[in-house]
């Protein structure tokens, strides 16, 4: 121990002394800056650049966009987030400085050790520049969004700043920013245009960083209002084949440009790589038009100079936002004939929704004519004709008088929707289409409406020989429907149709036969036709119709039995086909008794529907009993004049078969 240390020890005065400035020392270390206080303010500083720049987003936007602030809403609202976050800057920078005083009046022997080898001393300082920096890009926005003074006050701090790190620390980034500021402070003092672009042509010349470059040219050719198409195009090539493709905000910087040059290319392209930005960049467009119509500086001249994509976007913002607030600007879009659209007429449908209904029809109408002519949109035309048409409906179960507006709407749905078509709407067409005409004007119009292409033509076709049957019932008229049906690409969807229609049509066809002799061969063509529709709904239904029509027509009688074997339970048509096929095998008494079970229970049923089906069955009855040669003729012809006697609804057709059994 040498001779100091000894004395210390050993004398009162002196060891009390020691132990203070152990003490002290000690104390002064535990309060030194660590290195998890130095990046908690570097993130902190980070964090507040970050949150500006990401609340801002959309203030800045529409600045760019529109060359301005749209009204003091816009302006005070940037000059908030700006002043807030620079404020949370000052206070970490504060902080930052008295780290780094600290951390410089430290003396111990162990500074190298601590902040020297460690580099705290150098990133203390480095997170100070970054945070003035940053400060200073949002002092920026202050400048651009303050009054006159502040906004001098701004950008002169901004230039000093830059001058400073000029003589310490030279940046493009910071030449950018002071040739920016001078920007903001030429509109007060047209002499920093001159700076301006001193700095701006130095930049340009030497810098290499692509970003600064572009921004540096744009705001060069703005100062000088010279922008062109031709230094627009160079520099997003540039872009795109840069580390910056992928940098949204200058590429919108670009395609913004490129508006003022009625160049939509390049925003189009900006939307494409950056689909979640189409909401922002429409609700800028919508901003600018609603701040100029409150101005009431929105000009047909301003109108017209904006691009149909433009409008486009800003009919996309009305739709997400409240149409009838924007139903003013909407109808001045719809003055200007480059602008129609199926969006425009949409979002005109909406804003009319509430308060004039039949408008709304007519332009959800309109919208669904201009999408099915090939106009580019989201618009599902199907969708939008079906709520016209619901609309419509419920608009004329109101009020009988809105029955034109009805049959237009639910015409437009029908053919829209094509094969998709809801069979109850067609119906509901046909159907306010009788209430609301006479017979020969609703004929008239449903001509009309069959001369278009496309599967519900086709259904107004059929339409029509449906009524024609009704007035005149003929084998032709019958079969004018068949061949359409079996000549129709969807004859699978009009299965159910076709069906029930061969059904029906199976009492007459003897009828139909006199005077149309391939009548039978027809309906069986058409059967088989269904039977490749796979249909279970009506599978069971074909096979018999097949099988009933192949009797008639004369096919091959034993492949047919062996098709109806295979069928199982029982049913009427099942019943007739197995009448029809025993009277073609001679086998009459088993035939006669089977006609004799249909001719009963239609008889007991009392469908009026089924005159024709019932006498059919008598008729063959007779037939085959009188094949027997059981009974006398004059028994037959007893029978015969006590069914005509006895019932005045016998069909003219059976009528007179009846009559032929008698001779």
């Amino acid at each position: 121990m040498n001779n100091v240390m000894y004395r210390v020890l050993f004398n009162p005065l002196l060891k009390i002394m020691f132990l203070i400035s152990l003490a002290t020392t000690s104390l002064m270390a535990a309060d030194l800056p660590m290195a998890d206080d130095i990046i908690l303010l570097a993130q902190r500083s980070d964090q507040a650049a970050e949150q500006f720049f990401e609340k801002s987003l959309f203030a800045r936007l529409k600045y760019q966009y529109a060359g301005q602030f749209l009204g003091d809403g816009h302006k005070n609202e940037l000059l908030a987030l700006a002043k807030s976050s620079e404020d949370s800057l000052r206070k970490v920078l504060k902080e930052q400085q008295q780290l780094r005083a600290d951390i410089e009046a430290y003396d111990g022997d162990d500074w190298d050790e601590l902040f020297g080898d460690t580099k705290l001393w150098q990133k203390i300082y480095g997170d100070e520049v970054r945070t003035i920096g940053s400060k200073m890009q949002i002092t920026y926005y202050i400048a651009l969004a303050g009054n006159k003074t502040g906004r001098l006050e701004a950008a002169k701090e901004i230039i000093t700043w830059c001058d400073l790190q000029q003589n310490q620390l030279r940046s493009p980034q910071t030449e950018l920013l002071k040739a920016k500021a001078m920007s903001v402070a030429c509109s007060d003092d047209k002499e920093y245009v001159k700076y301006a672009l001193e700095v701006l042509d130095e930049l340009i010349g030497s810098v290499q960083d692509l970003k600064v470059y572009c921004e540096a040219a744009i705001l060069r050719a703005e100062l000088l209002e010279d922008m062109n198409e031709q230094l627009l195009m160079k520099l997003s090539g540039r872009i795109k084949e840069s580390e910056y493709k992928d940098d949204f905000e200058l590429n919108a910087r670009l395609a913004f440009t490129g508006l003022s040059l009625s160049n939509t290319k390049l925003l189009e392209e900006v939307i494409a790589v950056w689909p979640e930005s189409e909401k922002l960049v429409a609700g800028c467009i919508l901003s600018e038009m609603d701040h100029l119509r409150g101005e009431n500086s929105l000009t047909d001249e301003y109108l017209s100079a904006k691009s149909a994509y433009e409008i486009q976007l800003a009919l996309k913002a009305v739709l997400g936002d409240s149409p009838y607030d924007h139903r003013e600007l909407m109808e001045r879009f719809n003055s200007i004939e480059k602008f129609k659209s199926a969006v425009l007429y949409y979002a005109l449908g909406e804003s009319y929704l509430k308060d004039e209904p039949v408008l709304a029809v007519e332009f959800y109408i309109s919208a669904a004519g201009a999408s099915d002519k090939g106009d580019e949109t989201e618009i599902n035309t199907v969708d939008l004709a079906e709520k016209a048409a619901l609309l419509a409906v419920e608009l004329y179960n109101g009020d009988k008088n809105y029955c034109d507006i009805a049959n237009t709407a639910l015409l437009s749905y029908c053919q829209a929707a094509g094969m998709d078509a809801k069979e109850y709407l067609a119906e509901l067409y046909f159907k306010i289409l009788d209430d609301c005409n006479s017979q020969e004007q609703a004929a008239e119009k449903l001509r009309d409406a069959s001369e278009s292409s496309g599967y519900f033509a086709e259904t107004v076709h059929l339409e029509l020989m449906k009524r024609e049957i009704a007035r005149d019932p003929t084998g032709q008229n019958y079969l004018n429907i068949i061949n359409l049906l079996d000549k129709s690409d969807d004859l699978c969807r009009r299965g159910g149709f076709a069906v029930f229609f061969l059904e029906a049509v199976i009492s007459r066809v003897e009828e139909y036969l006199r005077t149309e002799a391939d009548f039978a061969d027809e309906c069986y063509t058409l059967a088989c036709r269904l039977s490749d529709c796979d249909d279970k709904d009506f599978a069971l239904e074909v096979d018999l119709l097949k099988i009933e029509y192949g009797i008639i027509a004369g096919k091959d009688i034993e492949q047919l039995g062996d098709a109806l074997e295979e069928i199982n339970g029982e049913s009427m048509q099942k019943l007739r086909c197995t009448a029809r096929l025993l009277q073609a095998k001679g086998e009459y008494a088993e035939s006669a008794r089977t006609w004799e079970k249909i001719y009963t229970f239609l008889q007991q049923n009392e469908d009026p529907g089924a005159c024709h089906a019932r006498w059919q069955a008598k008729y063959y009855q007779l037939l085959c009993v009188s094949e027997l040669g059981d009974m006398e003729k004059q028994d037959i012809i007893h029978a015969v004049e006590i069914l005509q006697s006895s019932y005045d609804d016998i069909p003219p057709f059976w009528a007179e078969k009846l009559n032929e059994l008698k001779e």
